[in-house]
C-alpha cells in the first residue's frame, strides 16, 4: 500500500491512493484549496481504535478547533467483531459501545461537511488516526515527528506522554468532552 522512493536524493512516501480509493479511503481537501480570507484553519485530531477481527478500527474520535473548542466528539461502531477494547489505552469498554450506531462512513461524511479541505490537522502519530478513518490529506503536523531527534527517529516515536512532561512539565490524563466512556 505504501511505496517509498527517492527523487533527487530525497526520499518520500507516497500513496497509492487507488488502492486506498477502493478500501474505503476518501480525500478530505488538497492542500492547494484555500479560503476567501487567505487563514488556513487548524485542527487537533485524536482517534481511539479497538483491535478487531479484521485490525485496527475506529472506536471514538474528537476534533478540537484554533480556540481549543471540542466540535466533535463521537463514539464509533467498528464494522468487525471486536477482539481487544484496548481500554487500557483508549477508556473504551465493551458498555461504551452498547448503543452505538455511528459508522466510519458517517463520521468521514461529518468530517468532510465540517472541515475545509483547506485545514491543517494535527496530531501524535497522526498516520494512525488517519489510517483508522481512512482518510488522505495533504495538511498535517504530526507531533511525533516534529518532536523527534535524529536518533530517536530511527528506533523509536516519542509517546505523548514523553512529550507533554518535557514541554509542558504535566500529564493531563482521563480528560472527557462530554461522552462517558
Amino acid at each position: 500500500m505504501w511505496e517509498v522512493s527517492s527523487r533527487a536524493g530525497a526520499s518520500e512516501t507516497v500513496c497509492h491512493e487507488r488502492h486506498m480509493k477502493t478500501n474505503g479511503f476518501m480525500r478530505l481537501g488538497r492542500a492547494e484549496a484555500t479560503s476567501d480570507d487567505g487563514e488556513i484553519p487548524m485542527y487537533s485530531i485524536d482517534c481511539e481504535m479497538c483491535e478487531t477481527a479484521e485490525g485496527m478500527e475506529l472506536t471514538r474520535l474528537s476534533v478540537v478547533n484554533e480556540s481549543l473548542d471540542c466540535i466533535y466528539d463521537t463514539l464509533v461502531k467498528p464494522t468487525n467483531p471486536i477482539t481487544d477494547y484496548k481500554t487500557q489505552f483508549s477508556g473504551i469498554t465493551e458498555k461504551s459501545l452498547e448503543n452505538v450506531t455511528k459508522t466510519l462512513g458517517s463520521v468521514q461524511r461529518d468530517l468532510g461537511r465540517l472541515l475545509p479541505a483547506h485545514a491543517i490537522l494535527i496530531g501524535h502519530s497522526l498516520e494512525n488516526d488517519l489510517f483508522a478513518l481512512k482518510f488522505i490529506h495533504d495538511s498535517v503536523i504530526d507531533t511525533s515527528i516534529l518532536y523527534s531527534t535524529p536518533a530517536s527517529r530511527a528506533k523509536y516515536k516519542p509517546s505523548l506522554r514523553y512529550l507533554s512532561r518535557k514541554h509542558l512539565g504535566s500529564v493531563r490524563e482521563g480528560l472527557s468532552f462530554g461522552l462517558r466512556t
